[in-house]
């Protein structure tokens, strides 16, 4: 099985599926093939990678099948091709958040996403695991079947506390059932060194983190929004852009972390 990224933080607003939508836009970039499943019913990756569409049948109609409350699919019937070469993604959609009700009394309900993917995860190099901004149920899935956590955090007067609460459930994590679940990293995003009072609650979150906090920042820059809007990734809209290299260096950086780990 190849490596699955858990990327999540369970504050809302701090950039998670634009970071899944790049991160793996530049690693597929280099080569490799990644997946990215979107475990949120907001959907925001699926509508940034898709340009808008919300294609049917997607990860709810993959659960609920998996476990006998609708049509049985195979994860191949709902993963979909994206603009970029080697990136994939599963989608989601808003009925998710009410089937979480009935996927929520299901026995072993942690592992109903890795039973559901089945072996998809040993045709991907890399696969990442958009996660919804809360502890519930997709992200205790997404725990569950991950081998790393990506931790995208903001430069904010809470940050550190909110990282510390995600350790702690990491390690409960860990305890009961991925004893192998690693930390790959805590990204700060939408850096923006002009603010004094952002440098010092940037400084302040450095101190706390120490090696957990990657050395690239992802800077704040109106070309995310941009591309986002034409329904494609920072570096195919905008491949000189000082985002589109952060990200392009992230990926580096991602890569020699997980050789290291």
């Amino acid at each position: 099985m190849g490596v699955i990224i858990a990327v999540v933080n369970h504050k809302g607003g701090v950039g998670k599926s634009t970071i899944t939508a790049n991160l793996g836009a530049a690693l597929a970039r280099r080569n490799g093939r990644v997946l990215v499943v979107d475990c949120d019913h907001q959907a925001n990756l699926t509508i940034s990678l898709l340009a808008g569409a919300r294609p049917e049948p997607n990860l709810c109609d993959l659960l609920l099948g998996s476990t006998g409350h609708g049509e049985p699919l195979s994860p191949e019937q709902i993963v979909q091709a994206t603009d970029r070469v080697r990136l994939d993604i599963i989608p989601s959609g808003e009925e998710l958040a009410e089937a979480e009700d009935v996927l929520d009394a299901e026995y072993m309900k942690e592992r109903l996403l890795a039973e559901a993917l089945g072996d998809l995860p040993n045709r991907y190099d890399i696969i990442f695991l958009d996660c919804p901004p809360s502890l519930g149920l997709m992200t205790k899935n997404a725990l569950t079947m991950a081998t790393h956590v990506l931790i995208p955090v903001m430069a904010t007067e809470f940050a550190a506390k909110g990282v510390t609460i995600l350790s702690q459930t990491i390690a409960k994590v860990q305890r009961r059932g991925n004893p192998g679940l690693q930390v790959l990293g805590v990204l700060v995003n939408n850096y923006d060194a002009h603010p004094v009072v952002y440098r010092i609650q940037y400084q302040r979150l450095v101190e706390h983190l120490g090696v957990l906090k990657f050395a690239t920042d992802i800077p704040k820059g109106v070309v995310v929004e941009e591309a986002h809007v034409m329904g494609c990734n920072v570096l195919d809209y905008s491949e000189g852009s000082a985002v589109s290299r952060a990200y392009t260096a992230l990926a580096e950086e991602v890569l020699t972390r997980l050789e290291v780990q």
